[in-house]
């Protein structure tokens, strides 16, 4: 999470120091609920404090800064801190930085902290009972793991903050605005967006593959497997060896996981069509023919999209790493470039794990595949609706005879 942190925070410190605050005069107030909602934020600092130290950022859910007993610690400390120094307060100083007021607003250091930790706790991994272990702790973050393609902000987790930001915008118009036909207008306009992004997250989730967090081969989450400080996500090879990741894989365990893929029965989807639904089940991770030979890889722990983003920086085809491109054509260059290319007789029994692309007159690749056994394929085709297996005759049968067939060798 990260857009509901503060206004979760916000809205958390209203409710449980509610006595509290309705003591304090109108600015202190006003400083209180500004200061939960920088607190809210406050845990993630530490992603500046892991860069400008030369760690991995991924790791800050994981570390002490992220866990209850550091901001019970803080909190104790600042306790302390104002015992001993007001004392020395001059009058008006005193009077700013009452007990009263200094109360609640260092309760709500401890309240809009701890809300962080507890909206982390949902979506992510964090020490809940450090110093007694190490063991992380987690709530939906495996439950309603993201897809790989539709990403976080087509999940769940990002619909229910957008539906907390809206109702801590219904809470503030509620308090400085009279009610009047538009304020009841913006109220219900402020949480529709949310519920219906968490209705459509929920139906989609239920319909995709969803797997996009790197686990070993033991199925353990790890996301730097080679220890190099690189989110592996990111790294074109994953274990050190000189080989990237597209070359660098056993085809024992790639075909099996394309087999298990398919055997989910998820949606497919087509990235040409210009349909609603098509473009719906497309941005919400629906699979292609790309996508699922690059989530095969993926599953085994050796993601393609950094190889081919390295290829295309390396020959001037784009000129940002997050910039656009098309991954189908991409990976059909991958192996042109490396002449591991030869054309297909329809007829051949295609060698199991060999990559075929179907190309038009002018070499543009109009979709790929990839050998199981027996000339089945994994592969997606226009009329698809849900994930399965094809023979190699299908795919023949689709295309015609206007194409050509390249596989790797």
């Amino acid at each position: 999470m990260f857009l509901a942190h503060a206004p979760i925070s916000f809205l958390g410190n209203e409710l449980i120091q509610k006595k509290g605050i309705a003591k304090l005069k109108q600015n202190e107030k006003v400083l209180v609920g500004v200061a939960a909602l920088l607190f809210g934020i406050i845990p993630d600092i530490d992603i500046l404090i892991l860069i400008g130290s030369g760690l991995p950022s991924f790791i800050h859910h994981t570390v002490i800064s992220h866990t209850p007993i550091f901001y019970l610690g803080v909190w104790l400390l600042l306790k302390l801190i104002y015992w001993v120094v007001k004392r020395w307060f001059s009058k008006p100083v005193e009077k700013f930085l009452n007990p009263e007021f200094v109360n609640v607003l260092i309760n709500t250091f401890l309240i809009a902290t701890l809300l962080h930790l507890a909206m982390d706790i949902f979506a992510e991994d964090i020490m809940l009972l450090y110093p007694f272990t190490t063991q992380n702790f987690t709530i939906f973050k495996y439950a309603f793991e993201p897809n790989l393609y539709g990403g976080y902000f087509m999940g769940i987790t990002f619909a229910i903050e957008i539906l907390m930001v809206g109702i801590f915008l219904i809470y503030l118009l509620n308090r400085f605005i009279k009610k009047s036909t538009v304020h009841t207008i913006l109220n219900v306009l402020f949480v529709v967006p949310g519920i219906l992004l968490i209705g459509f997250g929920t139906y989609a989730h239920f319909n995709t593959y969803n797997r996009s967090i790197l686990r070993d081969i033991n199925g353990k989450v790890n996301v730097d497997i080679d220890t190099d400080e690189m989110f592996d996500g990111y790294d074109m090879d994953i274990d050190n060896d000189g080989k990237d990741n597209i070359l660098d894989i056993d085809l024992k365990n790639l075909v099996p996981q394309v087999k298990t893929i398919l055997e989910s029965g998820k949606w497919t989807a087509d990235s040409g069509s210009t349909k609603l639904v098509d473009r719906f089940k497309y941005g919400y991770g629906g699979m292609t023919s790309f996508r699922l030979i690059s989530q095969a890889y993926y599953n085994i722990h050796s993601p393609i999209s950094p190889v081919l983003k390295d290829m295309l920086l390396k020959d001037n085809s784009i000129e940002g790493y997050s910039a656009e491109y098309d991954s189908q054509e991409a990976f059909y260059k991958y192996f042109n470039y490396r002449k591991m290319l030869k054309a297909l007789n329809p007829d051949t029994v295609l060698a199991q794990g060999a990559i075929f692309f179907v190309l038009d007159e002018k070499d543009t690749v109009l979709n790929v595949g990839i050998a199981l056994e027996n000339n089945n394929v994994g592969t997606v085709l226009p009329y698809d609706k849900n994930l399965k297996t094809h023979t190699l005759q299908e795919v023949t049968n689709y295309y015609g005879d206007s194409v050509k067939y390249m596989t790797t060798e």
